[in-house]
């Protein structure tokens, strides 16, 4: 036996759905159908629900981009150490 699910959205959170179905070669009903057997499969959601990435939030982010660029340029490295004590007194100096 079939039964019908129904959800509310906008106006236009509608049509942008419908259109990528549409240019996938689905029914909208056929990806919510699909959305829900992921569900059941995968015993959850199956993709991990995250904010929208906008270019100011992208990751890695400016700041860590440089750093890991400093880490593989081996610029601004201390150490080795020779001591837990020794490491900890190069980064009191920092």
């Amino acid at each position: 036996m079939s039964m019908q699910v129904s959800t509310r959205v906008d106006a236009a959170t509608k049509q942008q759905f419908d259109a990528i179905c549409q240019s996938i070669g689905i029914s909208p009903s056929n990806a919510i159908s699909m959305f829900i057997m992921g569900v059941i499969n995968y015993k959850g959601i199956p993709f991990t629900p995250a904010l929208p990435r906008d270019d100011a939030n992208r990751f890695p982010n400016a700041e860590l981009r440089e750093a890991l660029e400093d880490a593989r340029l081996r610029r601004g490295l201390h150490g080795p150490f020779g001591s837990v004590d020794e490491a900890m007194h190069a980064l009191a100096e920092d």
